[in-house]
């Protein structure tokens, strides 16, 4: 029974340390983010823990040109942080607020339309946050 509490005791010492170190290293990290080849964003490379045009529907509301301004000017109600902006694209990052987990989340405002593209940095799953955060910035477009 003694070893068991022990076992206890250090593990839920052992994974808030691991959770908070592997928070820093995504902070630290950069991705190979933007436009590809193809001249759209480029894909997820884990769906575990990204999502990208095609996985959710885009709202009519988005189908604008100013469909960039829009996501822009709603981003900070999202705690979404602007990295970087150049011509028909918008990188922002948001960050967990317990471990600072760094997400990035791109979009770009192609002939076609809108692409986006949400991932985390690290780990197998993201518990369907980024999901979550593209559908709500998606709703607060659509009823604006």
């Amino acid at each position: 029974m003694k070893i068991a509490i022990i076992i206890v005791f250090i593990i839920s010492i052992a994974l808030p340390i691991r959770f908070y170190l592997l928070g820093q290293k995504s902070q630290e990290m950069s991705m190979e983010l933007g436009i590809g080849p193809d001249g759209g964003l480029k894909p997820c490379d884990k769906k575990s823990h990204c999502v990208e045009t095609g996985d959710i529907e885009i709202p009519s509301s988005l189908m604008k040109e100013s469909a960039l301004d829009t996501i822009k000017s709603l981003a900070p109600k999202l705690e979404l942080e602007l990295i970087k902006e150049g011509p028909n694209y918008l990188h922002f990052i948001h960050q967990s607020a317990i471990f600072g987990f760094t997400d990035d989340i791109e979009f770009f405002q192609s002939p076609s339309g809108l692409q986006f593209r949400s991932g985390s940095r690290v780990g197998h799953s993201d518990m369907g946050v980024n999901e979550k955060r593209i559908k709500a910035l998606f709703q607060k477009a659509d009823t604006r």
